[in-house]
């Protein structure tokens, strides 16, 4: 099983769209597919996106309640790594790479040009739609399959 540090802006994606690419990267995570690692500043981060005037003709407070209450319960939850700073072109996402050393992820799941700028140094970045292949290619790998043997 894979385990990766999601950002941010997949669960907010997820969050606002269920048919997605992100929501399936985080059905994925509940389903146990993938253990995803969150910290609690990953999770006041997505608290406070979702929080923004700007979503609320998009999710209601007890929608975001609700959602944010998945997440909790489906996350490996961990400290905050140390910090990291310079980690990437944008201080705000120096946390993710922290939290991802940490966790000792295989990946960090994300869409932002920032993270996916650091060409796995230390932690590979995926997309959304990487991730999924990576985890569909794992699956078709498995003992048992007859791709394997």
């Amino acid at each position: 099983m894979l385990r990766s540090v999601v950002d941010t802006s997949v669960l907010v994606s997820a969050c606002l769209s269920r048919g997605g690419v992100p929501a399936e990267v985080l059905r994925r995570g509940l389903d146990e597919d993938l253990d995803i690692v969150a910290s609690p500043t990953l999770l006041g981060e997505l608290e406070a996106v979702l929080s923004r005037p700007r979503f609320s003709d998009r999710i209601s407070p007890t929608q975001r309640a609700a959602f944010l209450k998945v997440v909790r319960s489906g996350v490996v939850l961990i400290d905050d790594g140390p910090p990291r700073p310079g980690a990437t072109r944008d201080p705000a996402d120096d946390f993710v790479v922290s939290l991802a050393v940490a966790a000792d992820a295989d990946a960090i799941v994300s869409s932002d040009k920032d993270l996916i700028a650091i060409d796995g140094d230390p932690i590979p970045v995926a997309t959304p739609r990487g991730i999924l292949d990576i985890l569909d290619c794992v699956e078709h790998l498995l003992p048992g399959d007859p791709a394997f043997v």
